[in-house]
């Protein structure tokens, strides 16, 4: 069982590691001259502007390094509304009723939003849905998935294998469909994020057939896209897409750090894509 702490600290020395022994055209998801943020210092004065609405950075978490106060004062500095996640399940905090009670009520002291970052599916059935509802918002990926012959494939760790690209996808997008489809989301994170191994397939694996699902099945439950600033995915033509039909985005860096709010891509997407204001998610009751 991989700690919430670890998961993200292993991505972020994952994503890396990666680039320093491969940098593909579409590591993550993205062109060669636009770099992730993590891999290339950027000076503040060369940012895309910050759009003129409201922002959220709805994926950050708290850690050692990012307190609660300091996560705040990030976000004032940038600009930039808040949200929190924390992941539930075994091997993390939240198991039960009471603990997501706990977690919610303490996060209420502060001007933040309160959201919920599950790993695993199944996951809701260990909370009844009126705790849930106290919730602004779900979020969850696809990078851990589920082998045929039992426990879990962590896509986001560098040392992932995977020899066929094609291959990986018949059974990476029945698992992208079972989250879109069963689980009780609000916003669908790091989407069409590959191993590395297969990155430089970008392109080529994620197919319009394969964008249009996706699109189609957020729609039909209104879940939100997630632009994510650490992977740089989804990329332009998928968000094209999606705008078009009629779906919401949010913004995440999924940071534990100083890169909490500190969004250079989504930006970047918003000025490329056209993104509004009317294009973004609104958490539950705002």
């Amino acid at each position: 069982m991989t700690h919430a702490h670890s998961r993200r600290c292993f991505l972020e020395a994952s994503l890396v590691a990666g680039a320093a022994i491969a940098t593909p055209r579409n590591l993550f998801a993205t062109e060669a001259l636009h770099p992730s943020p993590y891999l290339t210092a950027r000076s503040e004065s060369s940012a895309p502007p910050k759009p003129g609405f409201a922002v959220t950075d709805f994926h950050v978490h708290l850690s050692n390094p990012l307190s609660i106060e300091q996560a705040l004062q990030l976000g004032k500095e940038r600009g930039v509304q808040i949200g929190i996640v924390e992941h539930p399940g075994q091997g993390y905090p939240i198991n039960t009723d009471a603990d997501l009670k706990k977690y919610i009520d303490g996060l209420r002291k502060y001007p933040v939003h309160v959201g919920l970052q599950p790993v695993y599916t199944g996951w809701s059935k260990s909370f009844s849905k009126p705790v849930l509802d106290q919730l602004d918002y779900v979020l969850m990926d696809a990078l851990t998935l589920p082998r045929p012959d039992g426990g879990w494939l962590a896509i986001w760790q560098i040392d992932t294998v995977v020899d066929d690209g094609e291959e990986f996808m018949t059974y990476y997008m029945p698992f992208i469909e079972q989250v879109l489809t069963t689980e009780p989301i609000d916003i669908f994170a790091w989407p069409t994020f590959l191993p590395l191994p297969i990155a430089r397939q970008y392109a080529q694996l994620w197919t319009p057939q394969r964008v249009d699902r996706i699109i189609e099945l957020a729609r039909a439950r209104k879940i939100a896209i997630e632009i994510n600033e650490v992977a740089h995915v989804p990329d332009e033509n998928f968000i094209g897409r999606a705008k078009r039909a009629g779906l919401k985005f949010s913004f995440g860096t999924d940071s534990r750090n100083e890169h909490a709010a500190h969004l250079y891509y989504c930006y970047q997407m918003v000025q490329r894509c056209g993104i509004t204001e009317g294009d973004m998610f609104i958490v539950k009751g705002k």
